[in-house]
């Protein structure tokens, strides 16, 4: 039932936001597989377990999904993964690191998860620990981080000039 309505949203040319968790990722890589007419959005990066360290299986089956190119990650949803709360960008950086080396900037498209995720951030503090992270990109790298993949994904339209993001304090 789930490849036959992937493939009804395939044939409208509409996306599917895959919200799994760590260990359903092999899921999303089949049906990546079965419908390959179908742009996945996995949102969250699969929800890596932070708090566990789970990141050694997490990268096997993120690297694994990411070779399939009908597939885009959402970098979105962290904070929520785990219970630190005075957490900065470095807790961050190795699972966002690999999302990046695995798909590209060109399908990393930035998500805010808000007002659905407000556990232990805000929308600000989440901003911009990703464009602290995103620091050392190009401009057209943060273009594509924050609007063009989004816009290319979703099939939306761009204003021109882009707007930049402007983190909401100062380090």
């Amino acid at each position: 039932d789930v490849v036959a309505g992937a493939r009804a949203l395939a044939s409208r040319s509409l996306t599917f936001d895959a919200c799994v968790a760590e260990h359903q990722l092999d899921d999303v890589t089949a049906l990546a597989d079965a419908v390959p007419g179908l742009t996945i959005v996995l949102d969250h990066l699969g929800k890596p377990d932070l708090d566990a360290d789970s990141s050694d299986a997490w990268r096997r089956s993120i690297t694994e999904l990411a070779r399939r190119p009908n597939v885009v990650c959402k970098v979105s949803g962290l904070p929520p993964q785990t219970s630190v709360e005075r957490w900065d960008v470095g807790a961050f950086a190795p699972w966002l690191d690999t999302a990046l080396d695995a798909f590209g900037v060109d399908r990393l498209l930035f998500g805010s998860d808000w007002p659905a995720s407000n556990g232990n951030s805000t929308y600000d503090r989440w901003l911009d620990a990703v464009l602290a992270w995103s620091s050392p990109f190009t401009p057209a790298e943060r273009d594509s981080l924050f609007a063009a993949t989004a816009a290319r994904t979703y099939g939306l339209a761009l204003p021109t000039p882009l707007p930049t993001p402007v983190p909401s304090s100062t380090p």
